[in-house]
Parts: structure tokens; C-alpha cells; sequence
């Protein structure tokens, strides 16, 4: 009787073409940001994107997205979205982009103007939510009624 992996022996797996991360087919549910691209010399106009999930808790977690380009040597935050999910449902995020500028939106996802705001700012506010995730989990107009009772 002959073993089946005999006829492996000596044989070198075949190899799948090479691609630059650029070039590679996103695989099955796999999105890529595009490798960072330069503008201009040295760093100058060098952009690139963070996205991430924070988690604070199972309950609790900070979605962001950046889009960030060197400008007279610094990093500038061309576009943000921080957004504060809470057992799933968005409790609060905030924005900046081109077509709406700055602003934020409540957990019914109204807009409502904004300042700009640094991912620090907003690291600490996901903090209270998951400080505080049954105050949060409430209806935003229970909230609202609770809040004005503690501030009495």
C-alpha cells in the first residue's frame, strides 16, 4: 500500500504572485486603507490613515477614523469621525469633513455644529460613557431628565 504523502516529497509548494500591498486583491470581508502616498519631497505632503476601534469594556467602544497630511512639517487632520458605540448603537460621534465641515450628532445621528476636536478630547469622553454605561444606555430624553436632576 502506498502512502499518499509520498508524492509531496521533494515538490516545493507553489507560490502565489507576488503584489505590492497596493496591488494585492482584498481578500473575502478585508478592507485595506491604501498605503500612505507623498506629495511632495521629503515629508512634506506625506498623508496616510488611521482607523481603529478602542475598546473600553465589552459594552463600549471608540470608533476612529483620521485622514492626516504633513503641512510645514506638522500633521493636519484633513477629515475625522470619532463615534462612541455603546452594546452597539451610537451614542455620540463627531466630525469633520469636507462636505459638512465640522460638526457632531447625538445618538439619533441629528447634526449639530461643532469645534474641531483631538482624538485625546475624545478618548476621554468615551471614558465617561463607559464610566457611566447604564446612565448611557438609557433613551437620550431620559438622560436628559436625569442630568437635570443631578445638576439641582
Amino acid at each position: 500500500m502506498r502512502d499518499h504523502r509520498s508524492r509531496n516529497i521533494g515538490r516545493l509548494p507553489a507560490r502565489a504572485p507576488h503584489h505590492s500591498d497596493d496591488e494585492r486583491p482584498a481578500r473575502d470581508g478585508e478592507r485595506r486603507a491604501p498605503r500612505a502616498r507623498r506629495v511632495g519631497g521629503g515629508a512634506e505632503g506625506l498623508a496616510g490613515r488611521i482607523r481603529g476601534h478602542l475598546l473600553f469594556s465589552p459594552r463600549t467602544s471608540l470608533h476612529v477614523r483620521e485622514q492626516v497630511v504633513i503641512v510645514d512639517g506638522h500633521p493636519r487632520r484633513e477629515r475625522y469621525g470619532y463615534y462612541c458605540v455603546l452594546d452597539g448603537v451610537t451614542v455620540w460621534a463627531h466630525d469633520k469633513e469636507e462636505w459638512h465641515g465640522v460638526h457632531r450628532h447625538n445618538a439619533k445621528h441629528d447634526r449639530f455644529p461643532d469645534e474641531e476636536r483631538s482624538l485625546k478630547e475624545m478618548v476621554a469622553k468615551a471614558w465617561d460613557v463607559a464610566s457611566d454605561e447604564d446612565f448611557w444606555s438609557l433613551p437620550e430624553e431620559e438622560r436628559e431628565d436625569e442630568s437635570d436632576e443631578k445638576s439641582d
